[in-house]
């Protein structure tokens, strides 16, 4: 039987964009626009598309303990149900040529209450407050200083279309400021396209030039 992961272990693998995924010739891309109230509740949109092709390796004899992504909205309410402070306010889901294409809204009552779904560990996501001033950061990517440039040209190959998008609009002007895994600052890097406009924030990036970045990225979204 094929199973299922939670929407929070999956939004994490999403975002480190998992490496068995791509050795299996298939790809992920994912799409999240965070807003936020002045009371500090909000919602996540998340949009994600799944290859077809990776959706139905786990269906394949001896691929049953391989880590799949949750294409049903059962798995999304039983996990939301164990988080307090959040809500799922729709779901759908589709199918085109090439992916599994899944959207989700999901309501929190405050930022606090958005950590554990981004990531469960807690390893990748922090949330501090200075100055009158809230800070998110979320790490995207380790590094890729052991990854081999054929594993990465394949990567490249087979990932084109796919990308990491994440925005955040806030109650007053936002920023974002990017950095490597070790917290070193980052003026930008090769095909990353970053937005600053206002009340909004985006930045996007190619999953095969994340995978790329020898020394990994991370995200902090200031309000």
């Amino acid at each position: 039987m094929r199973q299922s992961r939670t929407p929070r272990a999956a939004l994490r693998a999403i975002f480190t964009i998992c490496l068995w995924a791509v050795l299996f010739s298939s790809c992920i891309g994912v799409k999240a626009d965070i807003t936020l109230k002045a009371d500090g509740s909000g919602r996540i949109s998340l949009e994600y598309r799944v290859s077809r092709l990776l959706g139905d390796l786990g269906q394949l004899d001896g691929n049953q303990g391989q880590p799949t992504i949750p294409t049903g909205r059962a798995d999304f309410e039983r996990s939301l149900d164990r988080l307090p402070g959040l809500k799922l306010a729709s779901y759908s889901t589709k199918q085109d040529e090439t992916d599994t294409i899944t959207r989700a809204d999901i309501d929190f009552a405050r930022v606090e209450d958005l950590l554990p779904f981004l990531d469960a560990a807690g390893e990748g996501v922090s949330l501090s407050r200075a100055g009158g001033k809230t800070s998110l950061r979320l790490t995207l990517s380790s590094g890729a200083k052991n990854i081999e440039p054929e594993l990465l040209s394949l990567v490249e190959s087979v990932s084109q279309g796919y990308k990491v998008a994440i925005s955040l609009s806030g109650p007053r002007e936002t920023s974002l400021a990017l950095f490597d895994h070790g917290g070193k600052p980052l003026r930008g890097s090769g095909g990353i396209e970053w937005v600053q406009a206002g009340k909004k924030t985006s930045l996007a990036i190619p999953v095969s030039q994340l995978l790329a970045l020898k020394e990994g990225l991370a995200l902090e979204f200031s309000w």
